[in-house]
């Protein structure tokens, strides 16, 4: 179930939150085709001990309106929908997302760079993580050359 969100991207005033950062695509340099410039953002996430797993939810949810102007997210809404785990082990972070998310990621060079990256940057703000794979299904995803 997802957390109820005000416009500005916040949870109702009585839950505690805390700060993570998100990771999405520059707008300006991605037109110039540069696939793996990442900007930070600041969002506030209702406090849990599955922090990994709520930031990378939360970075599936995209960019606000009011971000769309400067970022570029390479998700939208539906990939929520097959996000599965994140488990970290040794260091490593195994994002796993159902076979039917094939669809919504694509495996093109520049797309598939800005998902990888965008995950990636991400998860590794937690000290944990040094390096992230991906999974759609059973697969590992890898950008096609």
């Amino acid at each position: 179930a997802l957390e109820s969100l005000d416009s500005s991207g916040h949870s109702d005033k009585d839950t505690e939150t805390m700060e993570v950062t998100l990771y999405f695509n520059d707008r300006e340099i991605l037109m110039n085709t540069n696939c793996e410039t990442m900007l930070p953002v600041t969002r506030l996430i209702p406090t849990t001990t599955a922090v990994a797993d709520a930031t990378i939810k939360e970075l599936l949810r995209g960019v606000t309106v009011e971000e769309s102007s400067y970022l570029s997210s390479p998700f939208d809404n539906e990939v929520l929908q097959f996000y599965e785990s994140v488990a970290i082990s040794n260091g490593i972070a195994t994002v796993r997302f159902s076979a039917e998310a094939k669809r919504w990621l694509n495996p093109g060079l520049c797309s598939a760079t800005a998902v990888i990256e965008s995950i990636s940057t991400t998860v590794k703000q937690f000290a944990s993580v040094s390096s992230v794979r991906i999974f759609i299904g059973n697969e590992l995803f890898v950008p096609e050359p």
